[in-house]
């Protein structure tokens, strides 16, 4: 899968805060841990969790990649996600990302 180039991955930012009068390059910025999050309401946990309920798995890989994905997909950004099936999906997806690391011998 292409990744997401800056513009595209601001349009997906555009769409997912469409009701903030926010400069959606901020967002990217903390998202990216080139800024860091200004309150409790804008950090990059709170917006990985608007990513993860609202956005198509594939868009997801496109956005930050398989290896960006095992790292910032954790049990605890799992546990603030709103709904109970979405955490089950998410466990379940965590789960295989692990599962597919080759495994080191001794």
């Amino acid at each position: 899968m292409k990744p997401l180039t800056p513009e595209e991955k601001l349009n997906v930012i555009k769409g997912l805060y469409w009701d903030y009068h926010i400069d959606p390059a901020h967002y990217l910025d903390v998202l990216e841990g080139r800024h860091p999050g200004t309150g409790p309401w804008l950090n990059r946990d709170k917006i990985l969790v608007r990513m993860l309920e609202r956005l198509y798995w594939y868009t997801l890989v496109a956005f930050f990649g398989l290896d960006g994905l095992k790292e910032l997909i954790t049990p605890e950004v799992i546990a603030r996600l709103r709904f109970p099936f979405m955490r089950r999906k998410y466990e379940f997806i965590l789960s295989l990302i692990h599962i597919s690391e080759p495994t080191r011998p001794y």
